[in-house]
């Protein structure tokens, strides 16, 4: 039952923030567009990129996350700080997706063309050996990430309070950085080693950041250290869900093809699981990293995975993780309806089938 609820109330604020931050995110970008004016065309369109990135959509978890630390704290989940903190957070997120996209060659992103695709029809292919459009996705990923910092030193609340925000922010910024060098470079050899990836590139800005910058932005210091150790174990959780959605969930619910980290080679933390044993390297050798694998060939392995010891090992350390962060919830000192909204945070998070 406390899941139940929990997940409805996590549900409740997570709409609500969404429809402020996106409302907050329009006139954000609206201003920034319009004291563009005078700069040019070039300008214009890599702020126009920007704005479409951003507005595609998302689920807006992060403002939720950041929504919930702010109730944590005593606050009130409507608040204007939220919005505006919870459109600091997702103008970071789209410098983040500008420039992996560009840095994986994505075409797609949301639904639609990757930032880099759209710059290639004002500055040309991103195909030549020095694409002007790649140089303009990652001006337009900087730009993104100036106005996420500058966002968040303008959300009006106690100017000590937006400092703490805004330090939090900066160290999440330095900590997702780290993870995408990680994953760029595939230095990830153990399960232990992708779970420090995991905790760098997804906790810190999916789960333990929004929680910490909603705690310190309504005066909640002292719950600072605790959520951000609780937002690590659920981050780590949620990636490790994500892991599981990217090799078994259905095309049409993700919208990510079946088979893709197969066949992509990513090192998640499963595939390291996987890989460790002489079976295990068999088992996916004809799939992982062979991009042009069949559809039959693709379906033969993930049968095999599915009943393989790591996944099932891969499910029982979600399951420790979660419970770890249920504990981390339980020994905060905060009310009754706070921790049952984060326990709902946990259980959306780590349940979810998209």
């Amino acid at each position: 039952m406390i899941g139940r609820t929990g997940g409805l109330a996590f549900a409740s604020v997570a709409g609500e923030a969404r429809i402020a931050v996106e409302r907050e995110l329009v006139r954000i970008l609206d201003d920034e567009i319009a004291r563009s004016g005078a700069d040019g065309s070039s300008v214009r369109a890599v702020l126009g990129a920007v704005q479409a990135l951003t507005m595609r959509g998302g689920k807006r978890l992060r403002p939720a996350l950041l929504a919930a630390g702010f109730v944590a704290a005593g606050g009130d989940s409507g608040a204007r700080q939220v919005a505006i903190a919870g459109a600091a957070l997702e103008l970071l997120q789209s410098y983040l997706l500008i420039h992996d996209d560009w840095m994986d060659a994505s075409a797609t992103r949301r639904g639609g063309p990757a930032v880099h695709v759209m710059l290639g029809e004002s500055f040309g292919p991103s195909g030549t050996a020095q694409p002007p459009s790649g140089a303009a996705a990652i001006l337009a990923g900087d730009y993104a990430s100036s106005l996420s910092q500058r966002v968040m030193l303008e959300v009006p609340a106690e100017p000590e309070h937006v400092l703490a925000a805004a330090r939090v922010l900066a160290e999440v910024h330095s900590e997702v950085v780290r993870g995408q060098v990680l994953d760029m470079f595939q230095d990830v050899n153990t399960v232990d080693e992708a779970e420090r990836l995991y905790a760098l590139k997804t906790g810190s800005y999916t789960v333990a950041g929004p929680l910490t910058i909603g705690a310190v932005l309504a005066g909640g210091a002292g719950l600072a250290q605790p959520l951000a150790a609780v937002g690590r174990s659920l981050g780590v959780a949620f990636q490790l869900q994500d892991d599981l959605l990217g090799l078994f969930g259905s095309e049409a619910v993700t919208g990510k093809p079946v088979g893709a980290d197969l066949r992509e080679g990513k090192r998640t933390w499963l595939m390291t699981a996987v890989m460790r044993t002489e079976r295990g390297r068999g088992l996916v050798s004809s799939a992982y990293g062979q991009r042009e694998a069949s559809p039959e060939v693709i379906e033969r392995v993930l049968s095999e995975l599915r009943g393989d010891p790591a996944t099932g090992a891969c499910r029982e350390r979600i399951a420790t993780l979660c419970d770890e962060a249920r504990r981390g919830v339980e020994a905060l000192p905060i009310a009754s309806q706070a921790r049952e909204l984060l326990f709902g945070a946990i259980a959306v998070l780590t349940e979810r089938e998209a």
